[in-house]
């Protein structure tokens, strides 16, 4: 199953994704980061067993589409996930934690 989950605490919003992070949540996780406007998004891949290409550039996008001035980490991602972000040079982007 895969799934979205978001909230907001103290300027930080933390979206979890659950199963596979692909084209098919393109558009909910659009919707949960652009809800609110926080200096920080966490991305929580702890449950997420694989990310595709779309994925990737939904980063990027949320990236160029939120304040300059928020940071976006991804948190508790496999190696395997964690060492695609790297090679896609994601990290250029995002914190990778």
């Amino acid at each position: 199953m895969t799934n979205i989950t978001y909230n907001c605490q103290n300027d930080e919003m933390t979206i979890s994704i659950e199963g596979i992070f692909n084209y098919e949540l393109a558009m909910e996780f659009s919707l949960a980061y652009k809800s609110e406007s926080v200096g920080t998004y966490i991305i929580d891949l702890a449950t997420t067993q694989h990310l595709d290409s779309t994925a990737l550039g939904i980063l990027i996008n949320m990236k160029k589409t939120i304040d300059a001035k928020a940071i976006i980490k991804v948190i508790n991602a496999s190696k395997e996930i964690k060492r695609l972000l790297n090679i896609s040079r994601l990290d250029t982007y995002v914190k990778i934690i």
